[in-house]
């Protein structure tokens, strides 16, 4: 299971302050939707028809009694007293109001849970950033760029050179090496 490190939770607590201020200035009207749409895509928030709905990312399918517990608390206080599971490893919470919005993404922090970029609309660039940050790369990259790069995916094995994924994957290359030489 992924755990946060310094950096994450305070990358997590910027992040929850500066949409807090998004929000703010949506619903007081200085941003207008097409400008706010951006960012809350970036914080796994879509508008729908008869609400605002959160996916919520669970690393590796995997979740801790305490994470648990906070996601059951999420869907009876915000939402209708459910989720739904999503194929790509994710939770969904679909009668939100978009003034909790900021609260729940605090209340994930809390427990090391994130909504972020789990819209799916990645930038080209957020794609290319994940995409160079494999196990290969991120042992070489300068520590900055290996824990933004560990903070900005959803799959923290591929930039984190010490986990199960990766040692697996480093184990493969290094015997597919020996055995053609």
């Amino acid at each position: 299971m992924y755990h946060y490190d310094k950096f994450d939770h305070q990358l997590t607590a910027e992040r929850v302050a500066q949409f807090r201020d998004q929000v703010s200035r949506r619903l007081n009207g200085e941003l207008k939707e097409d400008d706010f749409r951006v960012l809350r895509l970036q914080n796994g928030i879509y508008m729908q028809v008869h609400g605002y709905m959160m996916r919520i990312a669970i690393p590796y399918g995997l979740a801790s009694s305490a994470q648990v517990h906070k996601l059951a608390h999420i869907a009876r206080t915000y939402d209708r007293g459910y989720g739904h599971l999503s194929t790509r490893q994710n939770i969904q919470f679909n009668w939100l109001k978009l003034e909790d919005t900021p609260q729940i993404l605090a209340e994930l922090a809390e427990v090391e849970m994130h909504a972020n970029q789990t819209s799916g609309r990645f930038s080209s660039m957020g794609r290319q950033r994940w995409r160079s940050a494999s196990c290969s790369s991120s042992s070489n990259a300068p520590q900055a760029t290996r824990q933004r790069s560990r903070s900005v995916s959803t799959s923290p094995s591929w930039t984190n050179p010490g986990s199960e994924p990766c040692r697996r994957s480093q184990a493969r290359r290094v015997s597919r090496s020996k055995s053609s030489a």
